[in-house]
């Protein structure tokens, strides 16, 4: 699910963290968890761990700095890559049209309505 994660990140650094490049993980996973899932109904991450083993993933492609610390949800996140960070999200908005599945498409409309109410 790192595709879905990597438009998350995306949206959420646009409407929601517009002045930064650079989050802490509680926060990210705040939205994912409490206002993504509990709100619009979708999961992509088992708990923090789950998400954190995305952001990971997105560190190995060079999309993310991942900066540790002695508590997981004080571990910070910065976009290394504006660009391939935006190219990831793409995939996960033409996925639907690929894959010809409604659900993805409603997945990324999910997305966006919970980034649209969660704007500060």
């Amino acid at each position: 699910m790192w595709t879905y994660t990597s438009y998350i990140l995306w949206k959420y650094f646009e409407k929601i963290a517009a002045k930064s490049d650079e989050l802490k993980l509680s926060e990210l996973s705040d939205f994912i968890f409490n206002t993504l899932w509990r709100k619009e109904g979708v999961i992509f991450h088992e708990g923090v761990e789950d998400l954190y083993l995305d952001l990971k993933y997105l560190q190995k492609i060079g999309v993310l700095e991942i900066y540790e610390s002695e508590s997981l949800d004080e571990t910070k996140i910065k976009v290394k890559d504006q660009e391939k960070l935006r190219e990831a999200a793409k995939v996960a908005e033409s996925l639907p049209d690929v894959m010809k599945l409604d659900a993805l498409r409603e997945y990324v409309e999910r997305i966006n309505k919970a980034i649209e109410y969660a704007v500060v």
